[in-house]
């Protein structure tokens, strides 16, 4: 059952800890695991309802119930005035939506074509490009000098790799990679007004890019994804914002989940170096490993929805348009599904999925080509580098839904 009234007031405490003290971002799990031990969710006083139980969470994100009206609900600004409203709505691009933020029936009408163009099959051949990318960052490295694998490998092995798949010529990446980096600021539920204000800036600025990128693709013939979306848009099967709207979203689904992902990942393989030692001796089981990681350390730890009009939660209804969140990443550390939940164990028997790229309609597009660069950079990094360390302690972000290193110091080779 959720939290009843009484333990309200513990819920939105334990919630404030983990969401927004110092503590809580630099190690929310504790404060999760509290909440866990307590209840499976839990409504506020304001109307507002937090899930972190890994069946309540899943049954809420695959219920038709929890809406996205054509936002994430977790950028919406607060605490703002009129006239800072009307500068952001001036300042959105035209778009109907980038595809994570939108309900049924355009939402599955677009997933179903873009998927087309993400399918197993299609990726497949990038898994040579990722390695290949791989050898060539390293290749300009000094594996006997301190580096910040943040900047010179996980943001570049995706960037380089997502900037192939739709098509983004070679010295423009790194600034479309900046741009992507940008236009999420907005997502963090502190964010400040200047936070929404640059992140809405570059958000125009990426599809004003992809609209170019689009028109260089319809006089073109190259069999990429852009390519088989144009020609879905001239089939007219979707409108021209759709596409720029989707080809963007492919580009920001590939792009920050797997920096993320990347360096959280590291870190924990190198602060666990015996189950860094068992994926050097079984890079077949990569895949394995790669979602133990992600379990562990939550990329993304909360999404969003707004109750509709029959949303319940847990035989509970729930107040119509009131915002919903799904903890991820508490989910992801529930006991009554994950045995010893706080422990990195890559020999985990097989079993529930980690939540980390969601689940049901809103499952993450990226997820497939996010865990193929997952299974080759962490396989690759403790083969090539078995003495790899940490040359200082590696720094956290200061958010909470963005689970992520700003900077890892590492010495691949020590001396």
């Amino acid at each position: 059952m959720a939290a009843t009234v009484s333990d309200v007031g513990t819920h939105r405490d334990l919630l404030e800890g983990a969401m927004h003290s110092a503590e809580g971002r630099h190690d929310p799990y504790p404060f999760l695991a509290d909440m866990l031990a307590r209840d499976q969710s839990c409504v506020l006083d304001d109307g507002r309802s937090f899930v972190y139980g890994y069946r309540q969470c899943t049954a809420v994100l695959r219920s038709p119930d929890f809406l996205k009206h054509g936002e994430h609900a977790s950028s919406v600004p607060s605490g703002i005035t009129a006239q800072q409203a009307e500068m952001l709505r001036r300042e959105r691009p035209d778009s109907p939506g980038m595809l994570s933020s939108i309900d049924d029936p355009a939402h599955s009408r677009l997933r179903r074509l873009v998927s087309l163009v993400l399918t197993p099959r299609r990726l497949e051949p990038y898994v040579s490009l990722i390695s290949r990318t791989l050898d060539e960052v390293l290749a300009g490295l000094d594996p006997a000098e301190p580096i910040d694998l943040v900047s010179t490998v996980n943001s570049q092995i995706p960037s380089q790799v997502v900037g192939e798949l739709i098509g983004l010529p070679l010295p423009d990446r790194a600034h479309f990679a900046r741009l992507a980096g940008l236009q999420s600021l907005g997502r963090d539920p502190d964010a400040s007004f200047a936070d929404h204000l640059t992140a809405v800036r570059a958000r125009r600025e990426m599809y004003e890019y992809v609209e170019g990128l689009i028109d260089a693709e319809r006089s073109g013939s190259a069999d990429t994804p852009v390519g088989r979306l144009v020609r879905q848009q001239q089939d007219g099967e979707i409108s021209r914002a759709e596409l720029v709207s989707l080809v963007a979203t492919v580009y920001s689904a590939g792009f920050g989940t797997t920096v993320r992902m990347l360096g959280n990942g590291m870190v924990a393989l190198l602060r666990h170096p015996d189950q860094a030692a068992w994926l050097r001796q079984n890079p077949h089981l990569a895949r394995q490993v790669t979602d133990e990681l992600l379990r562990y350390d939550t990329p993304v730890m909360t999404v969003a929805y707004y109750a509709g009009d029959q949303a319940v939660l847990e035989d509970r209804p729930l107040e119509p348009s009131s915002l919903c969140t799904v903890v991820l990443g508490a989910a992801n550390h529930d006991p009554r599904v994950f045995e010893d939940p706080d422990g990195l164990d890559v020999t985990r028997p097989r079993g529930d999925s980690p939540l980390s790229f969601g689940y049901g309609a809103h499952y993450c597009i990226g997820a497939s080509l996010a865990r193929l660069e997952g299974d080759v950079v962490h396989s690759e990094m403790v083969r090539r580098y078995p003495r790899m360390e940490l040359a200082g302690e590696p720094v956290r972000q200061n958010t909470f839904r963005a689970r992520a290193f700003s900077e890892i110091p590492v010495v691949l080779e020590p001396s």
